[in-house]
C-alpha cells in the first residue's frame, strides 16, 4: 500500500460522492421525493436531506464500504475521511462557480 494508493481511493471515492451529495440535496430531479420527505420527517432524517455536509458523509461511508465490499480498499476509515473531505470541497467549489452559493 503506498500513499498515492490511498489518495487514489480518497479522490475516486470523493468526486461521485459529491456528485450524490449535489443529486440529492439540490438537483431538480429528486424535488419532489425530497420535498415529500422532508414534509413528512421531523429530526435527523431532515437534517440529513436537507444538510450537504452531513448527505455527503453517509454518501461517501456507502461508497467506501461498497469499495471494501467488493476490492481491497487500503485503511478504509481514513480513505473514508479524505474522500469525504474531497467530496465536500468539490461539492462547495461547483456551487461557487455554477453561482448556486
Amino acid at each position: 500500500m503506498t500513499p498515492f494508493a490511498v489518495l487514489a481511493w480518497m479522490v475516486a471515492i470523493g468526486l461521485p460522492s459529491a456528485r450524490l451529495t449535489r443529486l440529492g440535496v439540490e438537483d431538480v430531479i429528486f424535488e419532489r421525493p425530497r420535498d415529500w420527505l422532508l414534509d413528512h420527517t421531523t429530526g435527523k432524517l431532515e437534517t440529513l436531506l436537507a444538510c450537504p455536509w452531513c448527505f455527503s458523509a453517509y454518501t461517501t461511508a456507502a461508497a467506501v464500504g461498497g469499495a471494501t465490499a467488493a476490492t481491497s480498499v487500503p485503511l478504509p476509515f481514513l480513505v473514508w475521511l479524505g474522500a469525504w473531505q474531497v467530496a465536500c470541497s468539490t461539492y462547495w467549489w461547483t456551487a461557487k462557480v455554477s453561482g448556486d452559493a
